[in-house]
């Protein structure tokens, strides 16, 4: 049986309602120091991009973002001799 639009919204709010309960209790456990790795660096800023809404903090989200793409560009080089 198809579902009315009233219903499936219904069931997307529910959904969404469970998704950030599960977050905010992944958060709590997220590390915040000790990355062993520039990747982890890089995720650590996806995150925290998600975190803080634009409109809330333009500069602090634009640094964020500008972070991540930098170190994500810095890994992307290639290393070894004569490298820049």
């Amino acid at each position: 049986a198809a579902l009315t639009e009233g219903q499936a919204l219904r069931d997307v709010d529910a959904r969404l309602k469970d998704l950030f309960t599960e977050r905010d209790g992944l958060l709590d456990k997220l590390p915040t120091r000790g990355a062993k790795t520039l990747d982890a660096i890089a995720a650590r800023l996806a995150v925290v991009e998600r975190l803080i809404y634009r409109e809330d903090a333009p500069e602090a989200h634009a640094m964020i973002i500008g972070s991540r793409h930098d170190l994500c560009a810095i890994m992307a080089r290639p290393s070894g001799p004569g490298a820049l």
